[in-house]
């Protein structure tokens, strides 16, 4: 099985990591194969499916408080294909999203600027691409 740790180094550039690895059943640790540096933002977060598909949301590195998204899969050598190659999407604006990814199902949630929860639910379509099918606040 991956895992997928995405770590924000908190310095002036404002990087965004993504570590991928294999847990070792025979002694439960986590052998990390790949690391790379993949945008600039703030408060990412990740999630991986059965598949191997990852999506990461995080908010703009600017004061635009813009909220984007980025769709992967983890190959069988731990390296990362973004689909399509390095196609970073806004989808709404707001703070401290967070995703779910199960099957083709997305769930993510984040704040408005209001501090309202709103919440979106989508699903991975043919072109790998993430379709809304509905978007609530409460």
């Amino acid at each position: 099985m991956y895992f997928a740790d995405h770590k924000y180094q908190n310095n002036s550039n404002d990087d965004l990591w993504i570590n991928v690895g294999v847990m070792d059943p025979s002694t439960d640790k986590i052998n990390w194969f790949h690391k790379e540096k993949h945008d600039k933002g703030h408060i990412p977060t990740i999630s991986l499916n059965q598949d191997n598909y990852l999506m990461e949301v995080h908010r703009s590195n600017h004061d635009d408080h813009n909220l984007w998204y980025n769709l992967g899969k983890i190959k069988d050598d731990s390296t990362i294909t973004w689909c399509p190659m390095g196609d970073y999407r806004k989808y709404s604006s707001g703070t401290n999203p967070a995703v779910s990814l199960s099957g083709n199902t997305i769930f993510e949630s984040h704040n408005s600027s209001t501090n309202m929860l709103w919440c979106t639910i989508g699903y991975l379509d043919t072109n790998q691409r993430f379709t809304f099918t509905l978007k609530n606040g409460k």
